[in-house]
């Protein structure tokens, strides 16, 4: 009698109050840091060059909040682990990988291991976090599923070699 594939499936979910607030934050810092260039640019305030720089490092930063809030990383994210291979589901569509393409692979518990606990995995130079928030059991079944795929397949990738 042949044994059940084993699938695991566990979901990502990220608030959709957290993107607004990058965004309204991204929005505002920026305008708010931008507002001392146009008395600058109509002639007045020459001499306050350093107070104009710091204004632009800020600005730079609020546009930065407000492009990341439309990544990957702020939309709900899906992961099937299935027994050959694991597909990743996030808003830009489904992409399916193979085990042996990752690279290395933690396991990341902090003193209180049952508040979170994070697997981490570095794929084709891309690194994924699969944060577990009290849920440390689901992260150790996972986590022990995942080794035990990618020691296999690094095993069967090296392969036999002949001593003649």
């Amino acid at each position: 009698m042949e044994a059940e594939p084993r699938t695991y499936r566990y979901n990502v979910k990220r608030r959709a109050r957290r993107r607004i607030t990058y965004r309204i934050l991204g929005i505002v810092m920026a305008l708010l840091c931008l507002s001392p260039f146009v008395p600058f640019f109509m002639g007045y305030g020459k001499g306050h060059i350093v107070g104009l720089i710091c204004c632009g490092i800020f600005a730079l930063y609020g546009i930065y909040l407000f492009v990341y809030s439309f990544s990957n990383g702020m939309y709900d994210i899906s992961f099937v682990f299935n027994e050959d291979d694991f597909i990743v589901k996030n808003r830009k569509g489904e992409q399916t990988h193979f085990y042996s393409e990752i690279s290395k692979l933690d396991h990341i518990v902090p003193d209180n291991e049952n508040v979170y606990s994070i697997i981490h995995m570095v794929l084709n130079g891309e690194s994924i976090i699969i944060p577990f928030t009290l849920k440390k059991t689901t992260c150790d079944i996972l986590y022990s599923f995942l080794m035990e795929k990618v020691t296999i397949e690094d095993m069967s990738s090296t392969g036999d070699t002949d001593d003649r």
